[in-house]
């Protein structure tokens, strides 16, 4: 008798955002400030690297280790028209709320778009 053990790997938060954009995402010209933290002087620092700094308005809380559930509930709560979302890759529950956010997002009419179509005349996604 031959036993095979097959080990699923759970797509990370990246990978399943990169199959839902349909391709890889690389950060060449934009800044997001550790913690949001940010002042005149760190903005005109990224801006003179050639670069923008982006914000975001909805924090997922995912840092947090709240449920999928949970994430979910506090996103659509503040989420309105031209959100950024903020999820991190290494969020604990992350993976898992993903497809649970996305349906909610859709669901309310919204469009899951690239930070390039959100802000106006910048090129802010790469297609590696």
């Amino acid at each position: 008798f031959f036993f095979f053990f097959f080990f699923f790997k759970q797509k990370t938060a990246y990978e399943m955002l990169r199959s839902l954009v349909g391709s890889e995402m690389c950060i060449r010209d934009r800044f997001r400030p550790p913690y949001g933290d940010y002042n005149n002087e760190l903005i005109n620092t990224v801006k003179d690297e050639s670069m923008h700094t982006i914000q975001w308005d909805v924090d997922s809380l995912d840092w947090k280790d709240l449920s999928p559930k949970e994430m979910t509930e506090r996103i659509m709560k503040r989420l309105k028209p031209g959100s950024i979302v903020l999820l991190h890759n290494g969020g604990k529950h992350t993976p898992e709320a993903l497809p649970m956010i996305i349906e909610a997002i859709q669901k309310e009419g919204y469009s899951i778009v690239p930070i390039s179509q959100n802000i106006h005349k910048l090129s802010l996604i790469h297609i590696c």
